[in-house]
């Protein structure tokens, strides 16, 4: 545990989930094998998001909920929004 972060690790010493605040928002990671962010939950001052990352770490898909209401967004490989809703 370090600070306001609590970090644990797979059996190989990789870090594979850390909880705590970043940026000022609570919020939940989670790494894959290679260390990368895969997902970030997290709630922040517009609301509750979910992100998703491919294995680059590129942020492929975005689920929020704000003041306004939900949002859904989707990026290609490039970072590119493809879709989104509303």
């Amino acid at each position: 545990m370090t600070g306001a972060m609590l970090s644990l690790a797979d059996e190989q010493g990789r870090y594979r989930i850390e909880l705590g605040g970043v940026m000022g928002e609570p919020g939940l990671a989670l790494y894959d094998v290679n260390g990368k962010n895969r997902v970030w939950l997290c709630v922040g001052e517009e609301g509750p998001r979910l992100v998703l990352h491919d294995e680059k770490g590129q942020e492929r898909a975005l689920l929020g909920v704000a003041e306004e209401g939900p949002r859904l967004l989707l990026r290609d490989e490039k970072g590119k929004a493809i879709w989104s809703a509303p």
